[in-house]
């Protein structure tokens, strides 16, 4: 397990490495495409470490001939050395040390992650009913976002930022008061911006996300990973709401000022309030930043996300393989030896006889067909004129 775990870090490394600097280097590339890509690294972690098997390619060249491979007689058991006898303990190993400090932290951010989540789903039990005024503005940005299933809006004194929770049936959760005291305007960009975490289905493909990042909570990778992807998801979100709204930057920007920071919450669970002054900052430079809509950024975003699908498969180089050379025959028992002798001496003396009739059965026709020649001759002699 830990040697899976070991390849899957150093794959899932090297990918979050060449997604980092394809990010780099299409600096036009909108926020979708780049949360897209980010998500695939975490999941390039868990198919890493699902896949424990890489498909090899042989394409570097060969270093030789294939090593000569020993015949066993047959009978004879290899002993390994050093290994223990059997019914012995196993000594007690660094390997298993790590394996179980790993299991350890795994399980304690998995229940840690449970329990934020009972708590949302506590919260959003125990929030009331949005009045018919938000309910009447979230079905109208509902139906500009074209989603199928409009979701319901509750208030509640427990939260500190609008988000939305719920895989199988999301819903909006604001707080009660900050809420109420938010312009018009600044109510519909919130409400927008939480719908579209629900049309982009944010909620599914991030638990992929979290599942990795608990899974390798001490790769400092898989957590960059998880951290980008969720600022590249909620950009996405910003420009889908200026979009949608006809919203300027400023405006945005001014309600993610009114927003606030907030506590990040590592659940199924989507904020749009920013997690730290950093991530702020950020959001508010993306709002001025467009990305491109031309056919070479489009063809330029397909092809980054196309390579780094294909990039998800664990693939390993390897050198192609020569024939190997005549290897020498095994020693055979004495007894096996004589068999292999007496079945050679009877196929010898079967072919000798089968050689011995087909000589015979020539002879016999031979002197069959001088026989009738002659007595034909004879005949012809005797009538001259039949």
């Amino acid at each position: 397990m830990l040697n899976t775990l070991a390849r899957a870090s150093v794959d899932g490394g090297v990918f979050a490495a060449a997604i980092w600097a394809i990010a780099r280097l299409t600096p036009r590339l909108s926020p979708a495409a780049r949360a897209v890509l980010w998500w695939l690294v975490s999941v390039k972690f868990l198919v890493a470490l699902l896949w424990p098997a890489p498909i090899p390619l042989p394409l570097l060249p060969a270093g030789g001939a294939a090593p000569a491979v020993t015949a066993v007689p047959a009978g004879a058991t290899a002993a390994t050395p050093g290994a223990a006898p059997i019914g012995t303990g196993r000594p007690w190993q660094p390997a298993t040390a790590v394996a179980a400090l790993w299991s350890a932290g795994a399980a304690i951010l998995f229940i840690a992650g449970c329990r934020r989540w009972r708590a949302v789903a506590r919260a959003i039990a125990r929030a009331s009913d949005a009045p018919e005024a938000i309910h009447a503005m979230t079905r109208e940005i509902a139906a500009r976002l074209r989603l199928s299933r409009v979701p319901d809006v509750r208030l509640s004194d427990a939260v500190e930022t609008p988000l939305v929770a719920g895989v199988l049936r999301p819903a909006i959760v604001v707080p009660a008061n900050r809420f109420e005291h938010l312009a018009a305007d600044r109510q519909r960009m919130a409400v927008c911006h939480e719908l579209a975490h629900i049309k982009r289905r944010d909620l599914s493909f991030g638990a992929a996300v979290a599942i990795a990042e608990r899974l390798f909570f001490f790769h400092p990778l898989a957590r960059l990973a998880a951290r980008e992807y969720g600022f590249w998801r909620e950009a996405a979100c910003d420009a889908a709401v200026i979009e949608a709204l006809g919203a300027t930057p400023h405006d945005y920007g001014r309600l993610l000022l009114d927003l606030g920071v907030s506590a990040p919450r590592r659940t199924l669970a989507a904020a749009g309030a920013p997690w730290s002054f950093e991530n702020l900052k950020r959001r508010i430079v993306m709002l001025g930043c467009s990305s491109s809509a031309s056919a070479g950024s489009r063809l330029a975003t397909a092809a980054a996300i196309a390579i780094a699908t294909i990039g998800l498969v664990p693939l390993t180089l390897t050198a192609r393989i020569t024939p190997p050379a005549d290897l020498p025959a095994a020693p055979q028992p004495p007894a096996q030896q004589n068999l292999r002798r007496m079945l050679a001496l009877l196929r010898m003396r079967r072919h000798r006889r089968l050689r011995r009739n087909v000589r015979t059965r020539a002879r016999a026709r031979n002197r069959t067909s001088v026989f009738s020649t002659a007595r034909s001759a004879a005949n012809r002699w005797k009538n001259p004129n039949p």
